[in-house]
C-alpha cells in the first residue's frame, strides 16, 4: 500500500481534540492488536477511533481494513465508499489490504466512483492573475460601486486593492504595521460600503509569527478608501484562529472560529466579540452563508460538512444526511437556492453545488461538481459574488514554504482568480 497511510497524520489544532484525546491512543492499541493478529481486538478499537474523530481519511481506511479481517466485507465496503465521497484517492484501492473484494460488485462500483471523482471537469475560467512572490492570498471581496476587489494576504497581513483584470495592484492596508496579524477574510460593509471588515489572526506562516502571538485574533474595521483603522474588536479570552466573516443586510457580523466550534459576533456594547452559536460537534469552522431571507446561516466545519443554524432560535442541524460528502468546505456561496462550496479539503479538490429543499436544507440528489480534479486548481479558499459570477481564489499558495515555514518565492506560482457563471 502507498505510504500515506503508513502512518497517521493527526495535524487538527481545534479544541476539539480535547474532546476526543483518546482516538490517538485507540488508534494505537488498534495497530498493537493488528500486528498480534488480534483482529477482533484491531476492529474494537477502529471503531473506537473513528467514533471519537469522524472522517478521518487514516482512521477510516484502518477500520475498512479491520472489518475486512474479520470477514465483514460488505461493512468493509461501505466503509469505504463513505471514505471515497470525500477521499476519492486512488491510494485507496492500490493495496492487497481487500483481497476478499477484488472480484465483488461493491469493488467494481468503488472503482468506478474513484474514476469518477478523479475525472477532470473545468467549467470555471480564469478570471485574471497575479504574479506577486511572497503574495498569499486567502480572503476576497467585490466593491460594487469602486468596482475592485480587496484581497487579503496572509503572509504579511497587506490588504490590497486590485482591478476586475488584476493588472492595477495597490496595497490598501498592512496590518502588521498596524499591530496584527495574518489577513484572513474580508467583506464590504453592505450597510456602508465606505467600511471594510477584515479578520486577523497569528497564524504560523505570518513574517512576523512568534510562539507568543498564538491564539490572538480580532475583527477589524478598516475605512475602505484609506485603510484607516477606525476600531478593533477582540474575543474577550485569547486562543482562537478566527477565519472567514459575514455581514447580514443589516451590517450583523458573524466570523467563525477554527480552533473552537464558536461563531463570534460584534457585542451589544459594541466593544468586543461574543459568542454568538456553539456546537460541540463542531470540529473546525470555515466558511458562512447567509439563506435569501437571512433567516439560516451556513456553516462549513471542515471535518463534519455543512450545518444550517436557525438564526432566531439557534437551533443547529446538520444540512444533508451524508454530510460527510461536504466535508473540506473553505468558503460557501448561496444563490438562487443553491450552495457552492469550494472543498480544498477533498480529494481531489473541487467546486460542488447543492440545491436547497423549500425548508433550506440540501437535496443530496442535486449534488454535483462543476469543476474537479484540475491541475490548476491547487488550493480554492474563499470567494465573492459579482452578480451572478462567483470569483474565487483557485490557488492560494498554502503548499509553497519550506520547513522554516519560509515561502519557496523562486517556485511561487502565479496567483489564478477563477471565476464561475451560475445559473440564474
Amino acid at each position: 500500500m502507498k505510504g500515506i497511510f503508513l502512518a497517521l497524520i493527526l495535524t487538527l489544532v481545534s479544541s476539539a481534540v480535547l474532546k476526543a484525546q483518546d482516538y490517538v491512543e485507540y488508534h494505537r492499541q488498534g495497530m498493537a492488536a493488528l500486528e498480534a493478529k488480534n483482529y477482533p481486538s484491531y476492529l474494537e478499537n477502529a471503531r473506537k477511533a473513528d467514533s471519537l474523530r469522524p472522517n478521518h481519511p487514516s482512521l477510516m481506511y484502518s477500520l475498512a481494513k479491520s472489518y475486512a479481517l474479520n470477514n465483514q466485507d460488505k461493512e468493509a465496503a461501505k466503509t469505504l465508499e463513505v471514505l471515497t465521497h470525500f477521499y476519492a484517492s486512488v491510494n485507496v484501492l492500490d493495496t492487497t489490504d481487500f483481497n476478499s473484494l477484488f472480484h465483488s460488485q461493491d469493488w467494481y462500483v468503488l472503482e468506478e466512483m474513484v474514476k469518477s471523482y478523479q475525472t477532470t471537469k473545468a467549467t470555471s475560467d480564469l478570471a485574471f492573475e497575479i504574479e506577486k512572490a511572497g503574495f498569499h492570498p486567502e480572503g476576497i471581496a467585490y466593491h460594487a460601486k469602486q468596482d475592485v476587489f480587496y484581497i487579503s494576504d496572509i503572509r504579511e497581513g497587506h490588504i490590497y486593492r486590485v482591478n476586475q483584470s488584476g493588472t492595477e495592484i495597490e496595497l490598501l492596508a498592512s496590518l502588521k504595521e498596524l499591530g496584527y496579524w495574518s489577513a484572513m477574510g474580508v467583506a464590504v460593509d453592505p450597510t456602508d460600503d465606505e467600511i471594510l471588515w477584515v479578520t486577523t489572526s497569528a497564524v504560523s506562516l505570518f513574517s512576523g509569527y512568534k510562539d507568543a502571538l498564538a491564539g490572538k485574533s480580532a475583527v477589524l474595521k478598516l475605512h475602505a478608501q484609506t485603510g484607516e483603522l477606525l476600531k478593533a474588536y477582540k474575543p474577550n479570552s485569547e486562543g482562537q484562529l478566527l477565519g472567514d466573516l459575514i455581514l447580514s443586510s443589516q451590517g450583523k457580523l458573524y466570523t467563525t472560529d477554527s480552533n473552537n466550534p464558536i461563531i463570534y459576533t460584534i457585542d451589544e456594547s459594541g466593544d468586543s466579540l461574543t459568542q454568538a452559536f456553539k456546537n460541540n460537534d463542531w470540529w473546525n469552522l470555515q466558511g458562512l452563508a447567509f439563506s435569501d431571507d437571512e433567516q439560516a446561516l451556513y456553516v462549513s466545519d471542515y471535518i463534519q460538512g455543512i450545518y444550517k443554524i436557525e438564526v432566531a432560535t439557534g437551533a443547529i442541524t446538520p444540512f444533508i444526511n451524508e454530510n460527510e460528502r461536504l466535508r473540506g468546505g473553505d468558503g460557501i456561496y448561496l444563490k438562487n437556492d443553491k450552495l457552492y462550496i469550494l472543498q480544498n479539503g477533498s480529494t481531489p479538490k473541487r467546486i460542488a453545488h447543492i440545491k436547497l429543499d423549500s425548508e433550506g436544507y440540501g437535496i443530496a440528489e442535486s449534488l454535483s461538481f462543476p469543476d474537479q480534479a484540475r491541475g490548476d486548481m491547487e488550493e480554492p479558499t474563499l470567494g465573492t459574488w459579482v452578480n451572478s459570477e462567483l470569483f474565487y481564489i483557485a490557488n492560494s499558495p498554502w503548499g509553497y514554504y519550506d520547513d522554516e515555514n519560509q515561502p519557496k518565492t523562486n517556485e511561487w506560482p502565479a496567483l489564478k482568480i477563477f471565476r464561475l457563471k451560475t445559473e440564474k
